[in-house]
This record gives structure tokens, C-alpha cells and sequence, in this order.
């Protein structure tokens, strides 16, 4: 995650902020997982 300029790395405990920025690494055969997830959690909002 980029926040304020800063990277850091996060753990369960880390909550979003407006103007945080995450980063995802996966592999390929995993990105449609990764793309349900994030689905999943957009519709939730």
C-alpha cells in the first residue's frame, strides 16, 4: 500500500483511507480469483 507517498506494508489489522493506493501481485492463473474478490468487495460497499 502507497499512502501519502509512503510505501508500507499492511496485515489485517490495516483499515483504507481515501487516497490509498494498494498494490496486488498474483499469479496469472490466480488473477480471475483476485477479480471475483475484488468484485465481491465493491459490491459490499
Amino acid at each position: 500500500m502507497t499512502r501519502f507517498g509512503q510505501a508500507r506494508l499492511v496485515d489485517n489489522d490495516t483499515l483504507g483511507q481515501e487516497g490509498d493506493l494498494l498494490h496486488f501481485v498474483a499469479e496469472v492463473a490466480a488473477l480471475e480469483e483476485l477479480r471475483t474478490r475484488l468484485d465481491t468487495v465493491e459490491a459490499h460497499r
